[in-house]
């Protein structure tokens, strides 16, 4: 989580939330809660703002595999969420990663 916070900083259509370690624990991922729709909610916004989503979700795939050499490895739509004041997607529990080694490119 904290990794692809780091990857992400500064992102003009993703945010993180912020973890929590010292009340993490195995079992339990503490962090900010963020406001948003669900994705499955974006179906009934303007089709130029789906389409945007949409990109912005297969970019966000590429560069895990091709440039942050880590992919999240569950990848369900309840990990997103959709900001509809900022227009940016919110990533929601990405403690499940995998890294990706030129070897397997």
């Amino acid at each position: 989580m904290k990794k692809f916070g780091s990857l992400l900083r500064g992102s003009q259509n993703f945010i993180t939330p912020k973890v929590y370690d010292n009340w993490s624990t195995q079992n339990i991922l503490a962090m900010d809660y963020l406001e948003g729709i669900s994705i499955e909610d974006s179906a009934s916004l303007p089709q130029l703002e789906r389409n945007k989503i949409g990109q912005n979700l297969i970019d966000l795939t590429l560069n895990e595999l091709f440039i942050f050499g880590v992919m999240q490895t569950d990848p369900n739509f309840a990990n997103y969420r959709y900001q509809l004041d900022s227009q940016k997607i919110a990533l929601l529990d990405f403690g499940a990663t995998r890294d990706i080694s030129a070897k397997t490119m």
